[in-house]
């Protein structure tokens, strides 16, 4: 049984092919309920790409847009057998590993310091002009930062936010002290 056209679409981004946000999160519950039972881990990288915004208001959105399926043509073939990978905002994205193991941390930590090397070697011409782009990394593992899935990409986004605090090409993995600062920063 094949869907209504249409309906594809409301579950993946159609630049990229990628699930998007809504289909990533709904992934990731069902990927952590798995890994409980497996008893293995689960890891959250959220990336927010640099300069999305300059390139697409100095070149246009069809220069931005080449950029977003090159980045993630990039992540696709980085990413670890298993891993799902989202396309959730514009210029954010969702890569979830899976079935970690003994040091996954360490291991999860390396790949994506290596993701973050590939895209900043990105280079585009337009226009007679070569452009790059950078990004910022935000990581958190279950069971060792979170138990289920919205706990898991808040403390991602908390370490994506101290990312980039720091500056371009940074990757922050999640630490309690990064709740305790968000919570010093919310004012009402």
């Amino acid at each position: 049984m094949t869907r209504p056209r249409g309906e594809k679409d409301s579950f993946f981004d159609l630049l990229t092919g990628l699930p998007n946000r809504w289909r990533f999160e709904k992934r990731l519950q069902q990927i952590i309920l798995r890994a409980e039972v497996r008893e293995h881990g689960v890891g959250l990288v959220l990336m927010d790409l640099k300069g999305l915004k300059r390139i697409n208001s100095t070149l246009g959105h069809t220069a931005g847009d080449a950029m977003v399926r090159e980045v993630a043509e990039i992540m696709k073939a980085a990413a670890p057998a298993g891993a799902l990978i989202g396309r959730l905002d514009g210029d954010e994205f969702g890569i979830l590993l899976t079935d970690l193991g003994g040091d996954a941390v360490a291991t999860s930590m390396t790949w994506a310091e290596s993701l973050l090397t590939a895209i900043q070697a990105i280079e585009l011409a337009f226009e007679g002009r070569r452009v790059g782009i950078g990004a910022n990394m935000g990581m958190s593992f279950c069971p060792q930062d979170a138990d289920n899935g919205p706990e898991l990409f808040q403390q991602a986004y908390l370490a994506l936010q101290a990312a980039k605090k720091v500056g371009s090409n940074t990757l922050r993995r999640f630490v309690p002290i990064m709740q305790t600062a968000a919570w010093d920063d919310f004012v009402i």
